[in-house]
């Protein structure tokens, strides 16, 4: 159930976030899109699969930034949530060593 509830929810504050950081810091131009690629959003309660965009470097910015970014790299930097990482390692402390290897 929860799963079922937090899939839409992320995918909604993703396309927000994506749409606000989608135009020019400097001008407030919107940016090109040169496509998008795929990745997995790892959670608690499942993984989700969102679509990344890569946007044009915008004209007034020439020689500044990269040629594309991508706005999720900043929202998502390790694509995991911090909830996940903090049980993933604390379930890995746990487990004995012999175990583990």
């Amino acid at each position: 159930m929860p799963a079922a509830v937090q899939f839409p929810l992320v995918r909604a504050q993703v396309a927000s976030w994506v749409e606000a950081r989608r135009a020019c810091d400097i001008c407030q131009t919107c940016q090109k899109s040169k496509g998008h690629y795929s990745l997995v959003f790892r959670t608690l309660y499942g993984d989700v699969p969102l679509q990344s965009p890569r946007l044009h470097r915008c004209p007034c910015q020439t020689g500044i930034a990269p040629a594309t970014s991508s706005p999720l790299r900043e929202l998502l930097p390790d694509h995991i949530a911090p909830e996940r990482l903090y049980l993933d390692s604390r379930w890995a402390s746990l487990v004995p060593y012999a175990a583990a290897a």
